[in-house]
């Protein structure tokens, strides 16, 4: 089901999971993204994960993407930020 015909509680669970951070701050997405794990990828940005959430280090998924994937990689994440991002 999609988040917005979710009820509320189940909107917020599913946030508070998709967005659960490690000991230094990563989410699920920042290891997706710097993996280059496409279906997850996919999954967690079309539920809704936070993009922008920074860890630690003040990286977010698409930057930390960018300094420690190879180029072909973070073609296609950048891809798939754009079409389910801000």
């Amino acid at each position: 089901a999609e988040p917005e015909s979710m009820p509320r509680y189940s909107r917020i669970i599913l946030q508070q999971v998709l967005d659960v951070q490690d000991n230094s701050g990563m989410t699920p997405l920042h290891y997706a993204a710097v993996n280059g794990n496409m279906p997850s990828l996919r999954c967690l940005l079309m539920h809704g994960a936070v993009s922008l959430q920074e860890f630690s280090y003040r990286a977010t998924p698409l930057l930390l993407c960018f300094s420690k994937s190879p180029v072909e990689i973070v073609a296609k994440v950048l891809e798939l930020f754009l079409a389910y991002s801000i």
